[in-house]
């Protein structure tokens, strides 16, 4: 018995094996169902008991509560018990805002897996303005270590003495267009920050080594050792990961304010200065 003949119809190989296909789909589809129809009142109890999260239901998050990202930044904290050996004065530094709350999750749960579940140093956070408790709420659910938010007063966070606010917005508009950052008031904020005024502020000035971390940043390797301790042996006073290259519209003026500031204090030179090179 061939296939039915329709009246101005030819059917075509594609047509029959797309009719087989089809046909094999809905078999396999059907042979699924029966089976779950059939044992799935058997098999249910016994996995629910063992999976409550995925037969049971997983629980819905509370309100206000943090939902975990797809990175997995927000699992259980560890209970790794501290490596062995002595502490230094220390602590991880971040200048952060609250709008970097994921970023800023993400580093310290790398950070944590890689090196801090293990030696345990307390994160100092410091931002212009007052935390949020979602952010607070948020670096509490990754860490169990201790943490210490701090806000910066309007000396740290502002203008420099020796800028005035019309030229510095003079300097914005002219640069906004030829570099990175170049028309960012916040951003100088922030480099004038980093680059003194960070050590001065109370969270800070009374430790004796502290390590920068930023948000987004990821760690790949573990770090089975403390570089606190180690630069400490080895009278090492600054380290660093990387040296990009600076783009030149950036730093202009730097070699020349660098030069005159070093007329001004050669008596401040170490000995062994690199000055002449």
């Amino acid at each position: 018995m061939g296939p039915p003949h329709i009246a101005g119809f030819k059917p075509t190989a594609r047509i029959y094996k797309m009719a087989i296909l089809l046909a094999a789909a809905v078999a396999v589809s059907l042979t699924m169902w029966m089976a779950s129809s059939l044992l799935g009142t058997e098999l249910a109890p016994s996995l629910g008991a063992k999976l409550p999260g995925v037969l049971g239901g997983a629980k819905q998050p509370a309100a206000g509560s943090i939902t975990p990202s797809v990175q997995g930044s927000a699992r259980v904290p560890y209970e790794d018990p501290a490596a062995p050996g002595a502490r230094v004065n220390g602590a991880m530094v971040a200048l952060v805002r609250n709008s970097e709350l994921d970023g800023l999750r993400k580093s310290i749960r790398m950070f944590e897996d890689r090196f801090n579940r293990r030696f345990k140093y307390p994160y100092v956070l410091l931002n212009d303005q007052n935390f949020t408790q979602e952010f607070r709420d948020g670096i509490a659910a990754i860490t169990k270590n201790e943490v210490r938010y701090g806000v910066l007063d309007n000396t740290q966070w502002a203008y420099s003495p020796s800028v005035t606010a019309e030229g510095t917005a003079e300097m914005l508009e002219l640069n906004k267009n030829r570099y990175m950052y170049g028309g960012s008031l916040s951003y100088r904020f922030m480099c004038r920050f980093q680059s003194g005024m960070f050590y001065r502020h109370p969270l800070v000035r009374d430790l004796d080594w502290y390590w920068r971390i930023e948000p987004d940043v990821e760690y790949y390797c573990d770090i089975d050792y403390d570089p606190f301790v180690y630069m400490r042996d080895n009278g090492i006073k600054y380290g660093f990961t990387i040296a990009p290259r600076e783009g030149r519209y950036t730093v202009e003026s730097l070699w020349y304010h660098t030069r005159e500031w070093i007329k001004k204090n050669s008596d401040l030179l170490p000995a062994r200065s690199l000055v002449n090179w």
